[in-house]
């Protein structure tokens, strides 16, 4: 029989993982039972802009291949292993756990996507659940928030694109302290895998990006496009403190997989408050910045005109965004916010499409001196002082713009998890995922 399992909310912002229960669960029923995933553990990032997600709002799901006589007691080894590692005594840690004896359905798969683009529901969650016939393990009675990651993970299937993340564990003695990899072995270990590993280090804030800098048991996570580059890349790091193992996870990190599913969506549905959005329109203000240097500009779409926020923290964006002018037509991403008591849009991503030809006026060059003519007055025209030369028109500049079309992010640093940098374009995937490999497990 085929036990799907997705698991979320194990974590707090006191440490803790869902990765990392994974991680146990794996190791657990592989020493226990000599059985392995049928496929790699799915690292599966929902909607970055939820306003109850703890980290990177990730949640994990699992697939085994089992016997029916072994079915209960590994579903008893994993809830075991989901409460000895998650943060049980954190009030906002709410771990569930859900369970899919058959294959996952169409609807589940349709919850993921609504999950990763809008704000969903316990209820909502619940309900499906019940029709779907999925067991929902809550671990606390009084709430049951957890259901809804857990849920969206079993109905995660990544079908336009997907990517790989070699994450490495720390010895729990070592929670909470400094993180100690050579920044060298970074650099020499982002060079030898380029293109084919991604956001390992920032070259202009000088700044190591595979680790994390919270208490969670995550030593690094290394991104990339398949298996075996991740293991060699790996191979390049000189670690400097005892690691408990590592294991490989598929995910919908770095695809922009909450930007691709949103064709066709409806304006007025989506600009409210936590959804992602993406659309296409004119700028139809100047530029403002605002205190902090976040800048602010419209979009007119539809004849409705939206506000984005591009904020400070996204380095070279909000440099690009200070130079947008009216009429430049955008493709605009980002997520829905409040911001100064109205809905406005975080920019993630701008896509310039087309930028406008910008025209200025001045003094007209005299044919006959070669020098520039004086302005005479309101509708008075133009007269050269030297000869006397004049004229009624002034000469039409092309201002030269600072930008150029095409695609503007983030700096690394700034990039949520699942953006796409621009490395990864034309590297997207839409073929069978890699088979296990050795080694992806340690």
């Amino acid at each position: 029989m085929l036990l799907s399992i997705g698991i979320d909310d194990t974590d707090s912002y006191t440490g803790g993982c869902p990765t990392y229960v994974a991680y146990r669960i794996v190791k657990n029923i592989k020493n226990s039972y000599n059985i392995l995933p049928k496929d790699y553990p799915h690292l599966v990032r929902l909607n970055p802009n939820v306003p109850y997600k703890t980290k990177g709002n990730g949640a994990v799901k699992l697939v085994y291949e089992l016997s029916e006589l072994q079915k209960e007691e590994i579903i008893q080894k994993i809830v075991e292993t989901v409460k000895e590692n998650s943060y049980l005594d954190y009030e906002e840690t709410d771990p569930a756990i859900a369970l899919c004896f058959n294959n996952v359905g169409e609807e589940l798969y349709k919850f993921y996507l609504k999950a990763l683009t809008t704000l969903v529901t316990e209820e909502l969650a619940i309900d499906l659940a019940e029709k779907s016939k999925v067991e929902v393990i809550s671990l606390k009675k009084d709430s049951k928030k957890g259901v809804i990651g857990a849920l969206a993970a079993l109905g995660a299937t990544f079908l336009d694109d997907y990517t790989y993340e070699l994450l490495i564990y720390r010895v729990k003695e070592n929670f909470g302290k400094k993180r100690r990899i050579d920044s060298e072995s970074v650099r020499e270990m982002d060079a030898a895998t380029y293109p084919f590993t991604f956001n390992n280090y920032d070259y202009e804030r000088k700044r190591v990006l595979i680790t994390p800098h919270g208490p969670d048991p995550v030593l690094a996570g290394i991104r990339g496009e398949d298996p075996r580059t991740l293991l060699k890349a790996a191979g390049y790091l000189k670690i400097e403190e005892r690691i408990e193992g590592w294991m490989i996870f598929i995910t919908n990190q770095g695809t922009d997989a909450h930007f691709t599913y949103l064709q066709g969506k409806n304006l007025e549905n989506s600009l409210k408050p936590f959804n992602v959005i993406k659309i296409y329109g004119k700028v139809s203000s100047m530029p403002i910045i605002l205190p902090g240097g976040h800048v602010k500009f419209e979009v007119e779409t539809n004849s409705k005109s939206v506000e984005v926020i591009c904020f400070k923290e996204s380095g070279k964006l909000n440099n690009i965004v200070r130079k947008l002018r009216n009429g430049d037509e955008v493709l605009v991403s980002g997520g829905t916010r409040e911001f100064y008591n109205k809905v406005c849009i975080n920019l993630e991503k701008l896509e310039i499409l087309k930028l406008v030809e910008l025209k200025k006026t001045r003094a007209p060059i005299c044919p006959n001196c070669n020098v520039r003519c004086k302005k005479k007055g309101k509708r008075q025209g133009y007269e050269c002082e030297k000869c006397g030369f004049r004229c009624k028109e002034p000469e039409i500049v092309i201002e030269k713009r600072e930008l150029s079309p095409g695609v503007y992010l983030p700096d690394s640093a700034s990039m949520r998890h699942l953006a796409k940098p621009l490395q990864r374009y034309g590297l997207q995937k839409h073929k069978k995922k890699f088979p296990l490999i050795e080694g992806w497990l340690r």
